[in-house]
């Protein structure tokens, strides 16, 4: 993958991997690198692009897509997890009904950002 003067979307920039994601583009020389999260304003990446995402509203999305037209790079890094308050340990207890919300909003993040 040619990243030299690449345009990328990084989704879930704002810590952990995305964070990483981000300043691995930029390392690399990618000529411009939007930083998404839900709150922009928890991306503290120089050089970076903050964007808002949320990648569990579909209009949201839409409008991400629209303002990253010239995305040429897109790094589908968010996800969606609560982690149960009683946990001692941070294990997630995760319903079906939750991961088939959690799985959808990451698989379908990625298709309706290149579709829109």
């Amino acid at each position: 993958m040619q990243v030299h003067d690449s345009i990328a979307l990084v989704t879930g920039a704002n810590r952990g991997i995305g964070k990483a994601f981000v300043e691995g583009l930029l390392a690399a020389g990618a000529k411009k690198v939007y930083a998404g999260a839900r709150n922009p304003a928890d991306v503290t990446i120089r050089g970076a692009t903050p964007i808002e995402v949320d990648i569990t509203k579909v209009d949201q999305v839409r409008l991400t897509a629209e303002q990253c037209a010239d995305v040429t790079v897109l790094i589908n890094n968010a996800g969606i997890v609560r982690r149960h308050p009683s946990s001692l340990h941070r294990t997630c207890v995760i319903s079906n009904r939750r991961w088939i919300q959690i799985t959808s909003a990451r698989s379908t993040c990625a298709v309706r950002l290149r579709l829109c």
